[in-house]
């Protein structure tokens, strides 16, 4: 896979990144019986159906060397729409809403992507930003449960650089509606996913990190496309 470029709208420098090395020390793999079982009684501790912006979602236009492109809350939707003259990905992450691994938590979105081939859109979660004095990113840690064409990966960002704890693999057969439901289901080190409400995998994941933010993803592993990400009805549940 080629480098990509991780941008923080918003801020005015970016990072680059290089190829996403597969980690297998850090992760065992887990069974699950029925994984849904425990979340499905957790209370629903937050929404979001974009109708409006109270929580703080990055919205605008923004203009980079390579991208163009404009976010937007509503009606009943959160839309990233850009224009890329080189591969990149763009998150955009609640800033007063922190999840807790040691608590748990389970958080849901629908989502689609314009782009059928090449795509990369999803949910990134325990998410974590160091800034300088200017206000500009100089660190990021975080988690990236991605949908890219036909195939799903777990990867994370740290030290400068993209790891993939699961490296690409074939999703069950998507909506024919267009919206598909990703889910992602943290339990101290482990991390369950989801995809339609079907359990994908799980995962003990070593030394995840504590806490953070969460967010939504939207971008292209192709230069010169344009790409639009829709996403709706996201939903937080943590145990009581």
């Amino acid at each position: 896979m080629n480098p990509f470029r991780w941008l923080s709208i918003g801020v005015l420098s970016s990072v680059l990144l290089g190829c996403a090395a597969t980690v297998q020390p850090t992760a065992t793999p887990t069974t699950m019986t029925n994984p849904q079982e425990a979340w499905q009684q957790w209370p629903i501790v937050l929404t979001d159906s974009f109708r409006d912006n109270r929580n703080k979602w990055m919205v605008g236009p923004f203009q980079y060397d390579n991208a163009t492109g404009r976010m937007d809350v509503g009606p009943e939707l959160y839309r990233m729409e850009m224009d890329l003259n080189e591969i990149s990905i763009f998150p955009s992450l609640m800033p007063d809403y922190r999840i807790d691994r040691e608590k748990g938590f389970y958080i849901s979105v629908e989502a689609k992507s314009m782009l059928k081939l090449n795509s990369s859109y999803g949910l990134v979660f325990l998410s974590q930003r160091k800034y300088n004095n200017a206000k500009t990113v100089i660190n990021i840690n975080e988690y990236y449960f991605e949908i890219t064409g036909d195939y799903y990966r777990l990867l994370y960002y740290e030290q400068n650089k993209w790891n993939e704890i699961i490296a690409s693999t074939n999703l069950p057969k998507k909506s024919e509606h267009g919206f598909d439901s990703l889910g992602v289901l943290v339990q101290g080190e482990k991390v369950t996913l989801l995809f339609n409400d079907t359990y994908l995998t799980d995962i003990e994941v070593d030394d995840l990190f504590k806490a953070g933010l969460l967010g939504l993803v939207c971008g292209a592993y192709q230069p010169k496309v344009s790409q639009v990400c829709e996403f709706a009805n996201l939903e937080v549940r943590m145990p009581e």
